[in-house]
């Protein structure tokens, strides 16, 4: 049985598929408000299995009674999750034989828990991988039976495209561990505790950017927090404060002589100086709208000009 959320463990799900490994059941979040309107809408996990005929179970809670026997009647030997987004509590990791595998996006033990992408990305770091481990009470405590780092530094990517290439890379090695695991040929290695880190979940106020701190900073949490919670800061337009999602940008020097958060041009585009250099801004959205370059964004905005960003 596999227990799985977003794109990643969608990633993860094709693999097996394509495997021959297509779980008995999906377990995934309930419908959650969505859009506009707030309409419920199914996690990607969940419209997935949809389009592959796959059982689909979505309890609100893990510990409730009638989900527990429903799993315990459909007789797992193996639950695999990934990227769920919830703590599997001991009466559910108890049911299956083979114990309960997880497929996590770092190079385990550093960045345990719910936002391993983003912590390595915002620490700087140049490598990370994939680990599969077998799940045990405690977040990410469990023994390794698996680990591959990932063949490109953490530099050249946004969150999207690590994502991406993280849950391949963890697709390819769960389908190899599976079967290894399943006939006892693989001994579980202890984690060193002593080395763990931990990662916070990321929330929305996170994507607000402080032009105090330097461009390099700033850019980085620009590429690993879109598109959630997004980057964000605020302008005035018509004399109200409005919110300006930045999207992509360039790091650049010339600064000296602006303000910190001081919007300014550079070779036609919106820049903003910040600590220790400035961004220049590539793509940006105002709230509620598309996003578009700087160039056309100042055709219709230029009063931002010299204003200081907040």
């Amino acid at each position: 049985m596999f227990f799985g959320t977003p794109l990643f463990a969608v990633i993860v799900l094709e693999a097996l598929k394509n495997e021959g490994l297509l779980p008995i059941a999906i377990i995934t979040v309930p419908d959650a408000p969505a859009g506009r309107g707030l309409n419920p809408a199914p996690s990607l996990s969940k419209t997935w299995a949809q389009e592959n005929a796959a059982p689909i179970l979505q309890p609100i809670k893990l510990k409730d009674e009638s989900f527990l026997s429903s799993v315990k009647d459909l007789r797992p030997d193996l639950f695999v999750v990934a990227s769920y987004g919830k703590i599997v509590p001991p009466q559910l990791l108890a049911i299956p034989p083979k114990g309960t595998i997880n497929v996590h996006p770092s190079l385990i033990p550093k960045y345990r828990g719910p936002s391993p992408i983003e912590g390595a990305m915002l620490a700087d770091e140049e490598k990370t991988g994939v680990t599969i481990l077998l799940t045990d009470e405690l977040m990410d405590h469990g023994p390794i039976l698996a680990q591959e780092e990932l063949n490109a530094p953490l530099s050249d990517l946004d969150f999207a495209q690590a994502e991406r290439l993280l849950a391949e890379l963890g697709g390819k090695l769960l389908v190899k561990t599976i079967p290894l695991w399943i006939a006892g040929k693989i001994t579980p290695q202890e984690q060193k505790h002593a080395d763990a880190t931990y990662t916070k979940k990321i929330l929305k106020e996170d994507g607000h950017l402080d032009w105090n701190e330097n461009a390099a900073v700033l850019s980085r949490k620009i590429r690993t927090l879109n598109p959630w919670p997004g980057t964000f800061t605020f302008w005035f337009k018509n004399k109200k404060q409005a919110r300006l999602i930045i999207v992509n940008v360039d790091i650049v020097s010339n600064s000296a002589d602006k303000k910190l958060g001081e919007v300014f041009l550079i070779d036609g585009q919106m820049a903003i100086a910040c600590g220790n250099g400035a961004l220049s801004i590539k793509n940006l959205r105002a709230e509620g709208k598309k996003t578009t370059s700087s160039e056309e964004f100042l055709r219709g905005n230029s009063s931002i000009l010299g204003q200081i960003l907040r």
